[in-house]
């Protein structure tokens, strides 16, 4: 954000918002934060244990950000923002996160959900 310091005013759309909640539904279903679980099989079970909620819930999560003719899309971007929280089948939560986090990103910018001023 060439030009802008950090504690500049910033616009926060009614998109930018929808995402934020998506984000806190998230942190509120209780992913535990891997530095402080210390027992590998623990934590292994925790962050799995939180992966199939996120599955669980992820199409509702998506539907809150599209308008009704963009529903079927669900099946394109579901999977780059499931996956941006790793693939709990190769227990595997790190690899690609940001990756796929941008691609979803993308996703929602092509489909006209972000825009420029987002």
């Amino acid at each position: 954000m060439y030009g802008h310091k950090i504690f500049d005013p910033c616009h926060e759309s009614p998109t930018i918002s929808k995402i934020v909640s998506v984000i806190e539904i998230l942190r509120a279903m209780g992913r535990p934060n891997s530095t402080h679980s210390t027992i590998l099989s623990l934590r292994q079970h925790l962050l799995s244990t939180w992966h199939e909620r996120l599955t669980e819930n992820v199409e509702s999560l998506m539907l809150r950000l599209l308008p009704d003719d963009l529903e079927p899309s669900t099946v394109e971007i579901i999977p780059y923002f499931t996956e941006r929280f790793g693939n709990s089948s190769r227990i595997d939560y790190g690899t690609g996160r940001e990756t796929n986090f941008a691609a979803w990103l993308y996703c929602l910018a092509r489909m006209g959900i972000i825009k420029e001023e987002d």
